[in-house]
């Protein structure tokens, strides 16, 4: 029996793209967003005009060794969940849209064992012809959301650019008001009588989608990310078809993760610390797309004093060509007593 907190068609608008990023393949299968009708976690507490509330355990791998949660893993979850459980079906037409930037801070207690049911809010703030801006909210709680960790926004450009323009056409197309109701039931069914695309690999730890990143160079201080940064790096890693989106391009919560990565790698570095504490808030700006095809990305890193015991992460992602892509900012508190308590000894 069908949840009255949750309307019929907003949410076969939301089932038909999971239907189909399950089948084509897409980071955010290795997310965990899959459906229960693919033998997924993701389920539809609530989705109507005003809101949507979709749950899911946390993935094994995502889990911080401290048993804390990871900010940039729960605003990627939250980029696919806000996008297919509510820009999709609340815009007009249901079109989906490219994330232009993504942001969040922790207001709760964050400890969180793998597993664990995370609840996720969508509220829309203003939708409009090209662009989308919607609210975040991340709960825990068993069953029911209880206690609040985080907050955030979520911008979406509802025009696909560029390469992608063909894409958005289509979509557009098929979203018209004469013709979503045509073309729905069909591609739903079409889709779910498909098999799913099998997961590239089945990670059990972060490591396993997000290597140790290499360092290339380093340097106190003198960074354009930060112009008063106490540290500089440059990192590279590559970037495998594991972290892609439907068209290939990098994943906005893979964005999201990569980023923190680099901007927690370069506060550890800089520190001397054993591990970086969890960002405390974390945003990120999507400026074009970078291809998955195993190809290296450059990363330039630098940490920078925010005010007493806050330190500050800067992170752009691109090409070795040199092109940005993504631009991150992350805020660790670095006190003294947590430096004591993540801090290498030398013996």
């Amino acid at each position: 029996m069908a949840c009255p907190m949750v309307d019929r068609g907003l949410r076969a608008v939301a089932e038909t793209l999971w239907l189909a990023t399950t089948r084509v393949g897409s980071f955010g299968t290795l997310l965990g967003l899959t459906l229960p009708l693919d033998g997924g976690g993701l389920r539809f507490r609530q989705l109507d005009k005003e809101q949507s509330v979709l749950s899911l355990p946390l993935p094994d791998w995502s889990v911080r060794a401290d048993g804390t949660l990871c900010l940039a893993t729960a605003l990627a979850l939250h980029d696919e969940i806000s996008t297919y459980g509510g820009m999709a079906p609340w815009d007009a037409r249901h079109r989906p849209g490219v994330s232009i930037s993504l942001s969040g801070r922790l207001v709760g207690s964050a400890l969180c064992d793998a597993g664990k049911a995370l609840h996720f809010v969508t509220r829309p703030l203003k939708l409009g012809r090209t662009l989308g801006y919607l609210e975040l909210e991340i709960w825990s709680g068993d069953g029911e959301p209880r206690d609040l960790l985080a907050v955030g926004r979520h911008c979406k450009a509802l025009k696909f650019p560029g390469s992608s323009a063909a894409l958005g056409s289509l979509l557009q197309l098929g979203g018209h008001p004469a013709v979503y109701p045509l073309v729905q039931p069909i591609a739903y069914n079409w889709l779910a009588s498909r098999p799913i695309a099998p997961p590239p690999l089945q990670p059990t730890r972060r490591a396993d989608l997000f290597p140790p990143l290499a360092a290339l160079s380093a340097s106190g201080g003198v960074s354009s990310l930060l112009p008063d940064a106490a540290f500089s790096c440059d990192y590279s890693t590559p970037l495998s078809p594991a972290l892609a989106n439907m068209i290939g391009s990098l994943h906005g919560g893979a964005a999201c993760i990569l980023g923190e990565q680099a901007a927690s790698t370069a506060l550890r570095d800089s520190l001397g610390l054993a591990e970086a504490p969890p960002a405390r808030a974390f945003a990120v700006q999507l400026l074009s797309a970078l291809p998955c095809d195993g190809r290296e990305a450059r990363i330039a890193a630098a940490v920078g004093s925010g005010g007493g015991a806050t330190r500050l992460g800067a992170v752009a992602i691109g090409s070795e060509q040199g092109s940005r892509a993504v631009e991150c900012m992350a805020w660790y508190d670095v006190g003294r007593e947590r430096e004591g308590d993540h801090r290498v000894t030398n013996k």
